[in-house]
């Protein structure tokens, strides 16, 4: 390991310090000799708390998306990608080569063609990589998205896919087969915020209400009493990724810091409750309600700095681990967030992967709270022993009292679908 790969970066959430982001030639130093990733777990860690730099991203996110396997060599991902580039070519010729007349037969297709068109002209326009008229970025975002329709039409095309796809197309160069293929991957890890019934947003939604009462009950309450819920003013973060509250070198590492999953696959939702803490005392001393919540969300763009929220969201997640060991881990809420959660990665198909996630957490919440301890770093990783994962004590107790609440929260369906379109529309 390099010495520039530990040092600090600065100090943040309790004395805690994230490192420097994963260097092209640690990067290196991840392989074997036929190209195989050594280490997916020490990669997760260098990533989760550093972010990669700049000059390697290109070839850590189609690791990160699924597009390559940690098993794989350097061969097999070349002859991988020849593949993967000739069934794009093949995908792209299906909709490319469509006539006016099929089009203006088929009202489907031509609508979706229409929304995606006015989408792409908007989309990252002032940074310099689309910037311009006649500027083949964009129309290599078109190309994409309407591919991606093709490829999946139970998914087809929403509002939203323009704001993952853009930075995705930047860290592959211009590549649009490889974007093509990581774009993919990113709305596999994503596919429960483009379901046409909304129910997994909607989960959660109701997730982050439950942790917010659970480790911010003031605020939670706060939100209850200007009848806030279910929080729709979080839509646009779930859906986009936050691609809207940072500027882009930040959303770029915050994204690959989510998509490491080393705490959590759901940990983009501490994320979210980070930035409402970050934000709690101006919302209640301008006693902010549910109009203008939307609103001040709208507005909240970059105004937080990333590193503490990181620092915040990482501190709440242990918290949150740590509940069981409390009174607050009998709450009835405690356990619905349970249950929530599971139901969420069993969509996600990713039960697996967040069990083995909650079982190390068991190793290492201690010391992430301990305010003297640094965070789990990649030789305690290398060093660590197995350890038995203690059982949740649950709950089963559900009265009338949690019914009754359940009633109180709920909004209109058709108050949920005017607001979101409101949320997530590009700016002009």
């Amino acid at each position: 390991e390099e010495e520039d790969e530990g040092e600090d970066e600065g100090e943040g959430e309790g004395g805690r310090r994230r490192m420097s982001p994963l260097s092209a030639e640690s990067w290196k130093q991840q392989f074997d000799e036929e190209g195989r990733l050594i280490n997916l777990k020490v990669l997760r860690v260098f990533i989760f708390y550093g972010g990669c730099a700049d000059n390697i991203r290109k070839e850590v996110w189609p690791f990160l998306l699924g597009v390559f396997s940690p098993e794989s060599t350097t061969e097999q991902r070349e002859t991988l990608m020849e593949e993967k580039r000739a069934e794009y070519a093949i995908i792209k010729q299906q909709w490319s080569t469509v006539t006016k007349t099929q089009l203006k037969n088929h009202k489907v297709l031509s609508e979706f063609r229409s929304n995606i068109h006015k989408d792409v002209i908007r989309t990252d326009r002032a940074d310099e990589f689309y910037h311009g008229e006649e500027n083949e970025h964009v129309d290599t975002l078109f190309n994409i998205l309407m591919s991606y329709l093709y490829y999946n039409w139970d998914v087809g095309y929403e509002q939203g896919m323009n704001d993952l796809l853009s930075p995705i197309l930047m860290v592959c160069e211009g590549d649009e087969a490889l974007a093509f293929w990581c774009f993919v991957g990113l709305l596999d890890m994503l596919k429960t915020n483009f379901q046409k019934d909304e129910a997994g947003i909607h989960i959660q939604l109701e997730i982050l209400r439950l942790l917010l009462k659970l480790l911010d009950p003031e605020l939670h309450d706060y939100f209850e009493e200007k009848n806030c819920f279910p929080m729709i003013f979080c839509f646009r973060w779930i859906v986009v990724h936050f691609k809207r509250e940072f500027s882009l070198p930040d959303i770029m590492m915050l994204w690959e810091i989510i998509w490491s999953r080393h705490l959590s696959p759901l940990f983009h939702l501490f994320i979210a409750l980070a930035i409402l803490t970050f934000i709690r005392q101006q919302i209640i001393m301008e006693q902010l309600g549910f109009a203008e919540m939307i609103e001040y969300i709208t507005l909240l763009s970059n105004s937080i700095s990333l590193e503490k929220v990181l620092l915040k969201a990482e501190t709440l997640y242990y918290e949150w681990g740590l509940l069981p060991t409390t009174l607050e881990g009998n709450k009835p809420e405690f356990k619905e967030c349970m249950d929530l959660m599971n139901q969420l990665t069993k969509m996600l198909g990713i039960e697996k992967e967040a069990n083995r996630m909650a079982t190390e957490m068991t190793r290492s919440k201690k010391n992430m709270m301990d305010d003297d301890e640094d965070p789990v770093t990649v030789s305690d990783l290398e060093n660590e022993k197995s350890e038995e994962n203690g059982e949740i004590n649950d709950d089963d107790k559900e009265g009338k009292e949690k019914e009754e609440e359940k009633e109180k929260r709920k909004r209109s369906t058709s108050l949920f679908d005017t607001l979101k379109n409101k949320i997530i529309s590009p700016s002009p």
